[in-house]
């Protein structure tokens, strides 16, 4: 038990890592300048919505399982969510010939994988209590 609620703590503390070095890249191409490519943002994201997909047929049965599931179950659907946005973010680049919708829908990505990765953290820290009731 205690190594699943470690791996799923890790689990959402590398979402928190991941959503502040997303953070900076949408800082950074702010003030930078961008230039996406949005018929390659949409493939991409097609790709690894059915990578996905498939990831999530195989975790349905245990998504209410430990910990550790749970967490992988939060990370694949948050991946869904990330890929739907990357593909409307590609879309609105090439109506909008502009890298805004770009920036604008990495922010609400920051905002989801930080929301995924509080999430984990709370259960986590809920199964780890379960866990000491039982030492």
């Amino acid at each position: 038990m205690a190594a699943k609620v470690r791996v799923a703590r890790l689990s959402g503390v590398l979402l928190m890592v991941f959503a502040g070095l997303l953070l900076l890249e949408v800082g950074r191409r702010f003030f930078t300048g961008s230039d996406p490519i949005g018929p390659i943002m949409i493939a991409v994201a097609i790709a690894s919505a059915l990578t996905n997909m498939v990831c999530m047929w195989f975790l349905k049965s245990h998504r209410e399982g430990g910990v550790h599931l749970q967490a992988s179950w939060i990370f694949t659907t948050n991946d869904m969510l990330v890929n739907s946005a990357i593909a409307v973010s590609g879309l609105a680049v090439i109506l909008f010939s502009s890298p805004y919708p770009d920036l604008i829908i990495g922010l609400g990505v920051v905002v989801v994988v930080v929301r995924s990765g509080l999430e984990i953290l709370e259960k986590a820290g809920e199964a780890g209590e379960k866990g000491k009731q039982y030492d």
